[in-house]
């Protein structure tokens, strides 16, 4: 009798009806899973692209703004400490500070007005 339990040994059901649903779930939704995967690694590389191109442009433009606004801040630093004078200017070095020149004073002008309408509202 114990020989008889011992040989009792489990019995693998290959077409086992709930082994084939689980086998099919498993499959659809493996695929699923996958497709879902792929499709948010390449948003996320996608989107990574986006941002360094995004960033890239606009550290581009930050060095074309700043080479150009430097210079000029540099040499308005320079002439107004009287390092150089105006003879040692260039024609189209005068011609460039005097538009930065006005264009501080647009801005200074922009600035004050913005001050002005907001103490108006206050008091208004």
């Amino acid at each position: 009798m114990i020989e008889k339990e011992n040989n009792k040994s489990l019995v693998i059901v290959k077409n086992n009806i709930w082994l084939k649903i689980r086998k099919f779930f498993k499959k659809i939704f493996k695929h699923k899973e996958e497709k879902i995967l792929d499709n948010k690694e390449k948003n996320i590389y996608t989107m990574n692209n986006a941002t360094n191109n995004k960033k890239q442009e606009f550290i581009d433009r930050l060095k074309d703004i700043n080479t150009e606004e430097y210079y000029l801040l540099k040499l308005q630093e320079k002439y107004r400490d009287k390092e150089i004078e105006e003879k040692d200017l260039s024609e189209a070095q005068i011609n460039l500070l005097n538009a930065l020149y006005d264009k501080q004073i647009q801005e200074l002008k922009r600035s004050n007005e913005k001050r002005r309408k907001k103490i108006m509202q206050m008091h208004g």
